[in-house]
């Protein structure tokens, strides 16, 4: 009776936790695959890219102030109101065309032209008049443009500020990249583990049936029947918190992947060992992370020199010519207007002058501060990168010496579980031993998954840092 009582509870044990869905549909996830799709679908990566568009828009805003523009203006207006100086109505008409084309250049200057043509016809004095009229307006900005281009300026720091986005995009895919990737192989690993301690579950309950044959024999040692069943119990537990924790971490890579919570994932590795990359002897200088910390001081020199202008009183010099044609006939007027007689000139120069402007002040301020920031940042850049990579070789070289030294102990506990179960068979050994053997293959086997892990996560980490 007692022999049925447990051969009942390990094969429901059995059933319940080891039987598993059939994978459907499942998208295959291997860490070859994951920058994929990553990139086509994790929202982190999108709000990652989203942000590099903005310096985009950014620079096109800028640059935006610098295309041609042109306007059209056409209005008909009907005057009834009384005059001021003869309280008279007029009874007027007015038909105006106006044609304006507008360019903004690099230089600070800027230059407008307008072409308007007015009719006009009053019904109280019975007159009319056309007019045909060109204006063409020049303003240059001479100070302190001439010793801080600032309009120049703000379009480099804009530039450069997109030229960095689109390096860091590509550094930040790599480092959400490597993300995934820790979380695919710690998945993996319980995955393993799941799988182990199903097997071994499997092992005991034939283990637990020897045992009692061997006791209704009296053969069976003191202990041995109940060593097994706490084996079998340890096992059971481990087995349902792994499961529980597989199911976490599926979730959380269905999350950072942005993949429906309905999708049944199926975790693939390959069985051949990686072979460690050659050292990195490239030119510090080519690769992403010293240009884009390069490109940051550009920004940041050009964005305080802009700023440097700010307050600072504008100078202006402006000339403006207009060509007039008017006549009661429109053609008249206009002959009149293409002669070019009747035209005016004027120059000037302006003045424009904020007092006591505290903003510029401290914009100048924070902007110098981050320069200087940066501008440390440089000079030693290059020295902490190259540690870095000197850092980043030997741990990889580390894990990848680990991973070997798993494998290789991983076949000695599948040889020694071998010879120790036979021995056990035999009768020629206790059930501790088995056990142990069955414990640390079982360890064995979870080391060369995390070993794994360990050098694709560091291999991620180190191509990061020597990306060009």
């Amino acid at each position: 009776m007692k022999t049925k009582f447990y051969s009942l509870i390990f094969a429901l044990s059995t059933v319940c936790l080891v039987s598993q869905p059939a994978l459907s549909d499942a998208i295959k996830i291997s860490s070859t695959n994951i920058p994929e799709l990553i990139k086509n679908k994790s929202l982190t990566y999108k709000e990652i890219e989203t942000k590099s568009l903005s310096f985009d828009l950014q620079y096109e805003q800028i640059n935006l102030g610098y295309n041609w523009s042109i306007g059209f203006d056409f209005s008909k207006e009907q005057d009834a109101t009384d005059s001021v100086t003869t309280n008279i109505d007029p009874q007027s008409e007015k038909d105006k065309y106006s044609f304006l084309l507008n360019k903004k250049f690099m230089t600070s200057t800027i230059t407008t032209l307008e072409a308007t043509q007015v009719n006009y016809l009053t019904r109280t004095a019975n007159t009319s008049y056309s007019q045909n009229y060109l204006t063409a307006t020049l303003e240059q900005s001479i100070y302190p443009f001439f010793s801080t281009p600032q309009e120049k300026l703000n379009l480099l720091t804009a530039k450069t500020e997109l030229e960095r986005s689109k390096l860091q995009l590509e550094v930040d895919l790599n480092d959400h990249t490597k993300e995934a990737v820790s979380l695919f192989w710690k998945t993996l690993s319980l995955q393993k583990s799941v799988q182990e301690n199903s097997d071994l579950l499997k092992k005991y309950q034939s283990l637990v049936k020897t045992i009692q044959r061997k006791r209704s024999n009296s053969t069976s040692s003191a202990g041995e029947l109940e060593q097994a069943l706490a084996e079998y119990e340890i096992r059971k537990q481990s087995l349902i918190e792994d499961t529980n924790s597989v199911e976490n971490y599926l979730l959380q890579l269905k999350q950072l992947l942005n993949i429906d919570k309905n999708t049944t994932l199926e975790l693939v590795q390959s069985d051949k060992l990686p072979e460690l990359p050659t050292p990195f002897n490239g030119d510090i200088k080519n690769l992403k992370r010293y240009e884009i910390q390069k490109l940051k001081i550009l920004a940041a020199e050009d964005s305080y020199s802009a700023s440097r202008a700010k307050g600072l009183p504008k100078i202006s010099l402006y000339g403006k010519y207009t060509q007039q044609g008017l006549d009661a006939n429109t053609t008249e007027s206009f002959n009149e207007f293409k002669s070019a007689t009747k035209d005016k000139y004027a120059i000037g120069l302006k003045l424009d002058y904020i007092f006591d402007d505290q903003a510029s002040e401290k914009e100048k301020a924070i902007k110098l501060a981050n320069r200087d920031i940066e501008l440390s940042r440089f000079n030693r850049f290059e020295f902490d990168l190259k540690n870095q990579i000197t850092i980043a070789r030997q741990k990889l070289e580390n894990a990848y010496t680990s991973l070997q030294t798993t494998n290789t102990i991983l076949k000695y506990r599948l040889d020694g579980l071998k010879q120790i179960n036979t021995n056990y068979t035999q009768g020629r050994t206790d059930i501790s031993f088995l056990i142990d053997a069955y414990n640390k293959k079982i360890q064995a086997e979870i080391s060369v998954i995390n070993a794994k892990g360990l050098y694709e996560v560091t291999l991620a980490e180190y191509n990061n840092l020597i990306s060009d």
